[in-house]
């Protein structure tokens, strides 16, 4: 991107900048605003080579009390915070900027994608039929990842707003002093609250974050997106008048997630479907009375007639939304969405009958597009809980029988019972309240809930024991049923398991003609990092693909993505451009976790652009060709897949004092003083790094800046193929597989966040010197794995090819820096005591967040 295009965002940071700098020396006096300069611009002479501006940095921060600590690092914390606000406004404006030339329309946007489909061969007939078929469903999660309180991301968008006021027109003096001063009502607001959470966030309170998202900003995106989407269409393809495309569409786990969480019960996952339920027909409530004012005519026959049919279809939707409100609570309900668009559909034919499109157009329209989007309850709720919870629950209502059972006799028992359910136990409060859980699925409308997900799926009978407890429980809806496939040993068995429950016919009828799989990224590269557990998956979806179309099943994926590469995260386009093709269901879901939810759909505008790149990202990859593989390619593949996972376990696993090098080196275990998520951090309350999550565990090794698990085995694996003499093999792979192109770009946007001396700055401080030589060697295969990547993409320098993610590490670095030094100290003092301080608890949470906010892709 051009420095000129830059001018706006740099404008941005030095306006907020200012008045983050006014506010701090306002509040804090002097010298605390002096402090924090100092600090600033140390860290900037550290990063342009001074050899003393780390020690000045430490003599500056010796000299403040934990007080004077936490304003620091709050100031800084708040500086990153503005700084990735100012790049979200950015992306807005060059999205604006590019609708208002016209002439070239920007990458993935909707004109730019069915215009390059076109060009590329692909027949009208052929885009129309995809658009029509193509369902990407966005997941929201609350797993703990995002550090920033719900308030205070409120206020950031609230200062979004006013700088995209300051860009819409060009406002007078009196108008900007306006904007400017709401801004500063704003930063202050923002530096008189607190950052740190006082308690754990419940189940209900992350429901209602993602139940605000959907109000304040998808319920404004959706009719947006929809109208860009029709208006290029139109322009490029054809007529839409008759075409009911529903591309995206949103679902969550908010609430529906019991998986290692106790406290989301059956009696909380009803109330958070009943509360976004009401929400959404609030809304609609609210709709209907805007239309009732728009359809005024005159009042002659023909205006009479128009405005007492107009009214009529009203008077219905209104009555039939008040009496499902009234039902639900109930479990009485027989409104529907499909009856609701009806509905809405007849009184936009009866308009255009009349002569009187234009009127259907506008708000009527946009109501039509919620509905279809957002239904009777805004976010469609998954419900998941563990394959052992499910055994435990088996094994009591069976008296015992079940748990020791080898897994053909388990098929042959749960068949039985399936077919003729068993009388009923005493059961244990756990499995009662499984069952409480699986009877949800008849006491609300269907339409609410996803499909049922069964964690640390390995075996049919774990499809199948669901199956046995949805009958059990007295519910004969058909339910899908996923299984989430996600440690090594389970992706490695999942066509073997899939291929036993498509033989088996009761399972086969309960399926249909469609499987949903999830594939969980996470696990797997924990157990053999990142590249291994790229390829493993991708394997996978080819044969589970191949597996569904001798079983005449379409497969459905759903992708358990997290925000950072090691859990499966990157930009949307090119993972789903990496995608095996070709695709039998032109469908996918894919989570959307944490801190990536704000960066992805926290304004309008974003969520807008958010949605253009999952659309043009899944049509390009159910609609181009497939390409042929070299056998080379894979062969390779297979190679580097088996020595990275070799290379990382020999470190992870085989290292006899990896795990105490790790708890010393990041603040891992420190992670709860942040309290930003409901769930424990752990499946089992002992256990090593097998029970710990993969979330804190990503988390931890970002907070050092070392970031280990993505890249971690890469090196060594990519090493021997060059001394085999495949150099030019890997470079043909990386020019000409977009599958292999998008990992490695995503391990080089990994690495270029790394940062050496950091990850040594902690080590010497915190690490006892017997385990210091760990350090080294890991620092030594990150320069390796730098100088491997340059070779295999025949580049000069990291991000050689992404100057606005460059200028952007380049800014925040020094930053950065300074809350990572901070908390290396915090951490030290931290450990030493047996009671450590408030404050001192406090500070050190607030670095977690703050390094959080410059890291971006934290979990």
């Amino acid at each position: 991107m051009p420095e000129d295009t830059l001018q706006p965002l740099s404008n941005n940071i030095r306006l907020l900048g200012g008045i983050l700098g006014e506010t701090i020396a306002h509040f804090e006096g002097k010298r605390i605003f002096n402090k924090v300069e100092k600090l600033r611009r140390h860290a900037q002479k550290a990063r342009l080579g001074s050899a003393t501006a780390h020690k000045d940095i430490e003599r500056e921060l010796q000299t403040l009390s934990h007080n004077e600590k936490y304003k620091v690092a709050k100031a800084f914390t708040e500086f990153l915070r503005l700084a990735n606000l100012c790049e979200q406004v950015h992306r807005i404006r060059r999205r604006k900027e590019y609708q208002r030339t016209g002439s070239n329309p920007q990458r993935a946007s909707p004109l730019d994608t069915f215009s390059r489909l076109l060009k590329a061969g692909i027949s009208r007939k052929a885009v129309t039929k995809a658009l029509l078929e193509v369902q990407i469903e966005l997941v929201l999660t609350a797993h703990p990842t995002e550090a920033m309180m719900p308030q205070a991301i409120r206020a950031y968008r609230d200062l979004s707003m006013c700088l995209l006021k300051l860009d819409s027109a060009e406002p007078t003096v009196f108008e900007r002093e306006l904007i400017v001063r709401d801004m500063r009502a704003i930063v202050i607001q923002l530096w008189l609250s607190g950052v740190v959470r006082d308690k754990k966030p419940t189940p209900v309170d992350e429901a209602r974050y993602g139940l605000e998202l959907a109000e304040r900003i998808l319920w404004r995106a959706v009719p947006d997106f929809h109208y860009l989407m029709s208006a290029a269409y139109k322009e490029v393809v054809g007529d839409m008048s008759e075409l009911y495309p529903r591309p995206i569409r949103f679902a969550s786990w908010m609430g529906g997630d019991r998986d290692g969480h106790p406290g989301v019960t059956a009696h909380v996952t009803k109330r958070v479907l009943h509360e976004t339920s009401h929400a959404a027909t609030a809304r609609y409530l609210e709709a209907i009375k805007l239309l009732r004012h728009l359809f005024v005519f005159d009042r002659d026959t023909r205006g009479i007639r128009l405005q007492k049919t107009c009214q009529k279809y009203l008077d219905t939707m209104e009555r039939k939304l008040k009496e499902f409100r009234r039902g639900l609570p109930k479990g009485k309900t027989s409104f529907t969405r499909v009856e609701f668009l009806a509905l809405l559909y007849d009184l936009q034919k009866f308009l255009q009958d009349n002569g009187v499109e234009d009127i259907s157009r506008g708000p009527l329209q946009e109501f039509i597009w919620r509905v279809r989007v957002f239904g009777l309850c805004f976010l469609k709720l998954d419900i998941r809980q563990s394959a052992d919870v499910h055994e435990t629950a088996i094994d009591e209502i069976l008296g015992g029988k079940y748990a020791g059972l080898p897994e053909q006799r388990r098929i042959h028992m749960l068949l039985k019972g399936i077919r003729k359910p068993p009388r009923r136990r005493r059961l244990s409060r756990q499995s009662e309240e499984v069952l409480k859980t699986l009877r949800l699925y008849k006491d609300v409308p269907l339409e609410f809930l996803g499909p049922y997900i069964i964690s640390m799926a390995a075996k049919a009978s774990d499809m199948l024991g669901v199956l046995f407890l949805f009958r059990a429980a007295g519910v004969d809806a058909r339910v899908r049923i996923c299984p989430l496939f996600e440690t090594p040993e389970s992706l490695a068995s999942a066509c073997k398991v899939m291929d036993q429950l498509y033989r088996i016919p009761l399972y086969h009828r309960h399926a249909g003609a469609q499987q949903h799989i999830m594939v969980g990224y996470s696990d797997s590269a924990k157990r053999g990092g990142y590249l291994n557990s790229a390829w493993e998956i991708y394997g996978l979806q080819k044969d589970l693909l191949a597996l569904g179309k001798k079983h005449r099943v379409h497969t459905v994926f759903f992708h358990g993505r997290g925000g950072s590469v090691a859990r499966g995260g990157g930009p949307i386009e090119t993972a789903l451009l990496a995608l095996p093709r070709p695709l039998q269901a032109r469908t996918i879901r894919v989570t959307e976790q944490g801190e990536a939810i704000d960066s992805k759909f926290g304004l309008p505008d974003v969520a807008e652009r958010t949605m253009e790149l999952y659309l043009s990202g899944f049509m390009e990859a159910v609609l181009s060709r497939p390409q042929k593989q070299p056998a080379a390619w894979t062969s390779a593949m297979e190679r580097l897949a088996y020595r990275s996972k070799s290379a990382f376990r020999a470190v992870v696993y085989g290292e006899a004092d990896f795990m105490k090098h790790y708890l010393q080196l990041t603040p891992t275990a420190e992670l709860g003083l942040l309290k930003i998520g409901s769930r424990p951090g752990r499946r089992k309350k002992d256990g090593g790094l097998e029970s710990m999550r993969a979330i804190p565990w990503v988390f931890g090794w970002t907070q050092s800046r070392t970031l280990l698990p993505a890249w971690l085995g890469i090196a060594e694996a990519m090493d021997s193929e060059i001394k085999a003499g495949n150099l030019k093999t890997l470079q043909d792979m990386y020019r000409r597989w977009p599958f292999f192109r998008s990992v490695i770009d995503l391990v080089e946007m990994v690495v270029a966040k790394a940062d050496e001396q950091v990850t040594e700055y902690y080590s010497a401080l915190l690490v006892e010197p017997s385990l210091q030589w760990l350090t080294k060697d890991y620092l030594d295969r990150l320069a390796r794995t730098k100088k491997i990547l340059l070779k295999v993409m025949k580049r000069k320098k990291i991000l050689e090819t992404s100057p606005v993610l460059s200028r952007s590490i380049r800014i925040r670095s020094p930053y950065v820096d300074v809350l990572n030094i901070l908390q290396a100290h915090l951490l030290k003092e931290y450990r030493s005591l047996s009671r450590p301080s408030a404050d001192l608890r406090k500070t050190l949470a607030l670095t977690i967040g703050g390094i959080s906010a410059g890291m971006r892709n934290t979990g």
